[in-house]
């Protein structure tokens, strides 16, 4: 992996997870039903993203306050602890309740991984109360630590209701990255569509796979306003301009996903919370094989409850979230250990017949969201 990608991520005492050490790939899907934590750890990437730019205060006064974040809140959970380990660096911080039901930082440590002579990675601290000693290393090291951090990127492309942002007219400018909700969809695909057409004629075909009677986009901005745009699409043997609002909900969610996954320069790190909502089985089978395309590219994290979707993917593409004891559990799958299932069912059938974990007991699960 490069080094803007994530190795390993630890949690203690953050919403459902007591203790979390969980490595990563290129492909991480989580799978698991409801309840038993998925969304805590998309909302986990959420929170390292707020909390590099220092804007984690006002996410935690959003969400009502330190009992939201704190595993049980802050009369059983005394301290929360965040390490993201990426492959030259290691970011760690510690939190404790406050009496204003907020979270101060008790302690950062940054590590930068080095090289040693016999080959291992051995981890060396920076003082991150002091300046990097003005050396032009420490400086570059410490923006790269902060660019891979930055380089998360949480998508929830839930929202296709007929008032939902991406399917209005947007600015045209806005088109440096993909919004987290894809409300900026029509920008984004009309700088592919000026800057690299090949990129763009991909993007069309795969969709064309999946909806057979879509053509081609009209990529234009509005005549009467040249600084605006909004998505629009035309058919096979017609130039007639249909809106995203023509479009099925799993169209338009399944457009956005391609063009996310394939545009030319995808962010370091994309994280998707349930992809296949509204898509039919072919679209989350073309799904699958999308993810493991770009995951050769950018690192995907990716949470789901498709069987579908997991059952065209590799075993150890797949960590299955579980709930024991009150905690989340994850585990990555083995596909040595499935040998012989495999030869009768696939993943999804698997997860299905409760082989593989993942599934609720109701008796073992609080209603609370971070319980």
């Amino acid at each position: 992996m490069n080094p803007t990608s994530l190795t390993k991520i630890t949690l203690e005492g953050y919403k459902s997870f007591r203790k979390l050490e969980l490595e990563l790939r290129p492909l991480n899907v989580l799978v698991g039903a409801n309840g038993v934590g998925k969304s805590n750890l998309i909302s986990f990437f959420n929170f390292a993203s707020k909390l590099i730019n220092n804007q984690y205060e006002k996410l935690i006064n959003e969400a009502r306050g330190a009992d939201s974040f704190l595993r049980y809140g802050k009369k059983f959970t005394k301290k929360m602890f965040m390490s993201l380990e990426f492959d030259n660096s290691i970011y760690e911080i510690e939190f404790r309740p406050d009496s204003t039901d907020s979270l101060y930082v008790e302690k950062e440590t940054i590590f930068e991984l080095v090289e040693t002579l016999s080959g291992q990675r051995k981890p060396v601290q920076f003082d991150t109360t002091k300046p990097p000693n003005n050396t032009d290393v420490g400086i570059d090291f410490m923006s790269k630590l902060t660019a891979s951090i930055n380089g998360i990127h949480v998508y929830h492309l839930h929202d296709t209701s007929k008032t939902a942002a991406i399917k209005g007219w947007g600015a045209l400018n806005d088109n440096i990255e993909l919004r987290s909700d894809g409300e900026n969809f029509a920008a984004i695909l009309y700088k592919i569509y000026n800057q690299n057409r090949k990129a763009y004629q991909t993007i069309r075909d795969v969709i064309r796979s999946v909806a057979p009677y879509f053509d081609d986009f009209f990529p234009r901005p509005d005549e009467n306003n040249m600084d605006r745009i909004r998505l629009e699409w035309r058919e096979h043997d017609s130039d007639y301009p249909f809106i995203a609002r023509d479009l099925s909900d799993g169209t338009l969610r399944f457009m956005v996903l391609t063009t996310l996954l394939l545009q030319p320069e995808p962010p370091a790190i994309i994280v998707i919370d349930e992809p296949e909502l509204g898509l039919h089985p072919f679209a989350i089978e073309k799904l699958a094989g999308l993810l493991q395309t770009t995951s050769s590219r950018a690192q995907l994290i990716v949470a789901t409850q498709s069987p579908q979707l997991i059952a065209a993917l590799e075993p150890e593409d797949i960590i299955v979230a579980d709930r024991k004891d009150g905690e989340t559990t994850m585990q990555r799958l083995n596909a040595e250990n499935l040998k012989d299932w495999l030869e009768e069912y696939t993943l999804g059938e698997l997860w299905q017949k409760n082989i593989l974990g993942g599934v609720v007991n109701p008796n073992n699960v609080r209603s609370r969201d971070n319980s």
